[in-house]
């Protein structure tokens, strides 16, 4: 999973506890960036991104953007 609000971590940690699992990871940065480099698969991929109402982001609102997110998808894998 990755994520760029630092308060999404502290209420994963502080309300669910959920960031204690370890098989959860958690990358901080730029998606699109992370995408392209990374050479893992993922299960599970949360999107929390507000309305498309700029340039930075309406990129993740584009089929270049959910045709990149697929290669680092596992069979079956669930994107939300």
């Amino acid at each position: 999973m990755w994520n760029s609000d630092p308060g999404f971590d502290q209420a994963g940690t502080k309300v669910f506890r959920i960031l204690d699992d370890s098989r959860i990871h958690v990358i901080n940065g730029d998606a699109r960036r992370f995408i392209r480099q990374t050479k893992e698969k993922y299960d599970v991929v949360l999107v929390n991104l507000p309305e498309p109402s700029t340039f930075l982001i309406n990129r993740f609102y584009t089929r270049e953007f959910l045709m990149e997110l697929q290669k680092v998808l596992n069979p079956g894998a669930v994107v939300s």
